[in-house]
């Protein structure tokens, strides 16, 4: 038993050819659990809970994601939940000008303090330049995006947090052949479809599936996972402008469901009225996916 919304999920592809693909392909211990855990995500293999209204008692069966970050059902929260937080990482290119010019004036007067650099002879001390530089405004260079920053977020998302295909993108599944859309840019950007082998799309899935300890986002400097409780904190709080944090970090995937989807997941959908309630010790019972 499962839950399921796409009428053709990767799931499905997976756990129909799962033996006759095995039995002529040998996959890695890493893409062996991703097709495992792809097909068992949201189903009795990794339990669940019973939810009821607690207004007319309807009851639903909810089960547990995997949580591989392979696996097409598990990977949009997660990316929805990214590109609203990496909007915080942008600095305002007046902000920037500020924090350069103060840094350059620094090391400036460092090399000076070492004699690594000699003062013009009509200048008495390095003050005397300091308040020459700070008597203007400063302008870092930085080219324009050819979007605004929400769009480039969004497209950074779509590949941080992105699997080989999404199950949107499926559109048939017949005859032992898979049918899919994609984006073709040679032709602007059109959409089109594409149909191979079950065998082959398989194939082609597994050849996405990111070694173990590959990392997809590393951050460094003060934004490291090391520094970034200590760090952070203190660069917002030099920053003359005020940051914002985005409001779907640290939420429960149920919240952030209702924030981009504009409505409410635990509302019973069959009186309308009620809310889904997690129903005290009840057990789950374990029967086979499909």
């Amino acid at each position: 038993m499962e839950n399921k919304k796409q009428i053709i999920e990767i799931a499905d592809i997976f756990r129909d050819k799962k033996h006759d693909f095995l039995t002529e392909n040998t996959l890695c211990a890493v893409q062996q659990k991703a097709m495992e855990d792809i097909i068992a995500c949201r189903t009795s293999e990794f339990g669940g809970h019973t939810l009821s209204c607690n207004h007319c008692g309807h009851k639903v069966q909810s089960y547990n994601s995997c949580r591989n970050r392979n696996c097409p059902k598990c990977q949009y929260i997660k990316r929805m939940q990214w590109v609203p937080s990496a909007k915080k990482f942008f600095v305002p290119v007046k902000v920037l000008s500020t924090v350069f010019r103060g840094i350059l004036c620094r090391l400036l007067q460092e090399s000076v303090f070492r004699k690594e650099i000699k003062l013009p002879d009509d200048t008495p001390d390095f003050q005397t330049i300091k308040a020459k530089c700070y008597a203007k405004k400063w302008v870092v260079y930085a080219e324009k995006p050819f979007a605004s920053p929400d769009n480039l977020v969004r497209y950074l998302g779509n590949y941080t947090h992105r699997v080989a295909i999404s199950n949107h993108r499926m559109v048939g599944y017949k005859d032992d052949k898979v049918t899919f859309s994609y984006r073709d840019n040679k032709a602007g950007g059109a959409r089109k479809t594409m149909t191979l082998e079950t065998m082959e799309f398989i194939r082609r899935f597994m050849q996405h599936v990111l070694p173990c300890g590959f990392s997809k986002i590393r951050y460094f400097g003060f934004m490291a996972i090391c520094k970034r409780k200590t760090k952070l904190n203190l660069c917002y709080s030099l920053l003359p402008t005020p940051t914002c944090f985005s409001r779907l970090t640290g939420l429960l995937a149920m919240e952030v469901l209702q924030i981009i989807s504009g409505k409410d997941p635990i509302i019973c959908a069959k009186c309308k009225k009620g809310k889904l309630m997690v129903s005290p010790a009840c057990n789950v019972l374990h029967m086979e996916p499909g």
